[in-house]
């Protein structure tokens, strides 16, 4: 193949974030600064392995040797700092309800899942006309998002109920129809020592979907995990989170999956989730029937099972603390060639959602698998498309630029033909002398040339 020199293409591994506007105590330009995960290095068997901790969890190429309590070094230039990983059964989450007016959230897209035919769909809010239109759907193979040609209009009943979920907002959203607002049920990991207020352990309260404590193979596979619903607030069940392991407790026994079950059937074997928990006794709240539970303004729930997405994992200080990480920022974005760093239009119009994490840890820009050798397999992933510096992202009112900070430059494949010249030196390559150990000297020997000149390249450049 024959590559032009002067024709690159640009393959972007990390950005910046930077506010593009003044307000809200920052100044445009200034660098978005969260805490939003680091590097680390850690002894697998006597090799050496990585792995990386964020808001998220812990991700390393042996998650199962990476066992609780194994110490691990931070690995990104800021020092020798060691840390303790700390694994829990499941991870509690705290959910806050505050109410969004409409108009705020023109423009807005949210996913909807039609539970008559089991369809994921994109929705996007259009204000002044309180109009809810289908954009685009979800394609299960890919998971990418597909755009609907023509879009179609969301029914919306007036005084139905009607879920959605944004990963820009944090959480899950509830609209009444013909309501003026929408309920946004903002969801945290609970990582940080706060909520135990300088004890050991948390009480939390429970009515309805209770989640049993030793969960068996069996009752995992017929779905039988949670225990009856309580009508009476005086008997609410007494669940006991605990500072130590971070695991959630009933009776003493860890809520979730016992230890030896491995359940290989049924809807659960993909994780399991708790109805609300208060930190409030139920009695002291005025709760009369259970299902209010779920109007709190603040409650919790916890989520386990089998896999590594229903746990907990973070890493501890030498204080016997969680490192604490900030919520990433995230936003649905709309590619187009105004903003390719290549300006192609091979992916106009593709959605997806960008999550930033902190410094060059901006993700969710769709990938593939390249056969770079003409071997037939794919042996390096690349991003679909890479974004022009100074893009805005984000929406309106709470807008981002974007810089990129790591980038390779790949030549293109040239058009032309290959020079007989060309062809001909490499025929012949074959009958070349290639050096030998007889043409070397030990450069250590040799004095450094004095030179005098200006510099004749600078950054590539001839000068």
């Amino acid at each position: 193949q024959l590559l032009d020199r002067n024709d690159f293409k640009r393959n972007t591994w990390g950005y910046n974030l930077y506010y593009a506007e003044d307000g809200n105590g920052h100044t445009a330009g200034e660098r978005v600064d969260i805490e939003g995960g680091f590097p680390f290095i850690w002894d697998n068997s006597g090799t050496n392995d990585y792995g990386w901790v964020d808001y998220w969890g812990i991700w390393t190429s042996d998650p199962e040797a990476l066992t609780d309590g194994t110490t691990v070094t931070r690995d990104d230039g800021s020092g020798t700092q060691t840390y303790t990983v700390l694994r829990a059964p499941g991870k509690l989450v705290q959910v806050t309800k505050r109410e969004v007016p409409l108009a705020e959230l023109d423009g807005e897209a949210f996913e909807y899942w039609d539970w008559m035919t089991g369809d994921q769909f994109l929705v996007q809010y259009t204000h002044g006309t309180t109009t809810f239109t289908k954009i685009a759907e979800r394609d299960t193979e890919t998971w990418d998002w597909e755009d609907l040609s023509p879009t179609e209009d969301l029914t919306i009943n007036n005084n139905e109920y009607y879920g959605f979920w944004s990963q820009g907002l944090g959480g899950s959203l509830d609209f009444i129809g013909g309501g003026t607002a929408m309920t946004i049920r903002e969801q945290t990991f609970v990582s940080g020592e706060d909520i135990f207020g300088g004890e050991t352990s948390l009480t939390l309260y429970g009515m309805n979907d209770c989640l049993r404590a030793g969960i068996t193979t069996g009752q995992a596979e017929t779905g039988n995990i949670y225990m009856d619903e309580v009508m009476d607030p005086n008997n609410a069940y007494e669940y006991t989170f605990l500072e130590s392991t971070r695991a959630l407790q009933y009776s003493g026994v860890d809520v979730g999956l016992s230890a030896t079950a491995n359940p290989t059937s049924g809807h659960y074997m993909w994780g399991m989730q708790s109805g609300p928990l208060s930190a409030t006794d139920p009695v002291t709240l005025g709760i009369t029937n259970p299902w209010e539970m779920w109007d709190l303004d603040e409650y919790y729930y916890y989520e386990t099972g089998p896999n590594e997405w229903n746990q907990f994992a973070t890493l501890i200080t030498a204080q016997n603390e969680p490192v604490q990480f900030d919520n990433p920022i995230s936003f649905m974005y709309t590619h187009a060639t105004a903003n390719d760093a290549d300006d192609s239009a091979e992916h106009d119009g593709k959605k997806v959602f960008l999550t930033y994490g902190g410094e060059r840890n901006l993700c969710g820009i769709p990938g593939e698998d390249k056969d770079t050798d003409g071997d037939g397999f794919g042996d390096r992933w690349y991003p679909l498309f890479s974004l022009k510096d100074g893009t805005t992202l984000g929406p309106t009112g709470t807008e981002y630029v974007v810089k990129a900070v790591d980038m390779e430059l790949f030549m293109t494949i040239s058009t032309d033909t290959v020079p007989t010249a060309l062809q001909n030196a490499l025929s012949g390559a074959s009958s070349l002398t290639l050096p030998t150990m007889t043409n070397w000297f030990d450069p250590t020997g040799v004095d450094m040339p004095t030179v005098d000149d200006e510099p004749a390249v600078v950054a590539g450049v001839i000068q």
